[in-house]
């Protein structure tokens, strides 16, 4: 699939962890590292992505990366992730998990924001610490995100 980092199949079923977190909960989201944003390219939006992976070559705007997989039983859709005033192109996540890259919620410096989710996310789980994990059908979802500010480019 275009626009993914990387995608792994599981055997059997999918196994979701156990630890997640709630709408109301704020939860770790992790800076893309350095080796991995030539890759990360195809996960975002074609008319940005090459001024994203330059400022974050440069470490000027770090990326984060989010794991993104269904429940086996939810129903495959497209999503979106908005990022600030970034949103990202339309992702088919199923039971296969896809690992994309977006822009930070807000400056990096800030060390909080929040990321939105559009379109039906219905047993969506983003890997973030812990798992975020959305029971909701659609429209918009909102997650609380932190991430330690002494780590640009996820060093």
């Amino acid at each position: 699939m275009a626009g993914v980092i990387a995608t792994g199949v599981l055997a059997g079923a999918v196994a979701l962890p156990t630890a997640r977190a709630t709408a109301s909960d704020s939860v770790e989201i992790s800076a893309l590292s350095v080796a991995d944003i030539a890759a990360a390219m195809g996960s975002l939006e074609p008319g940005v992505a090459a001024a994203l992976a330059s400022q974050a070559r440069d470490c000027k705007t770090p990326m984060a990366v989010l794991t993104l997989v269904r429940a086996p039983d939810a129903p495959v859709g497209p999503i979106r992730i908005r990022a600030g005033a970034y949103l990202s192109p339309p992702f088919q996540v199923g039971a296969t998990p896809i690992r994309v890259a977006v822009p930070f919620p807000a400056a990096y410096s800030a060390g909080t924001g929040q990321f939105g989710v559009e379109g039906p996310h219905n047993g969506l789980n983003a890997s973030l610490s812990p798992t975020w994990f959305s029971s909701g059908t659609g429209g918009a979802a909102v997650i609380n995100v932190w991430w330690r500010t002494d780590q640009p480019c996820g060093r």
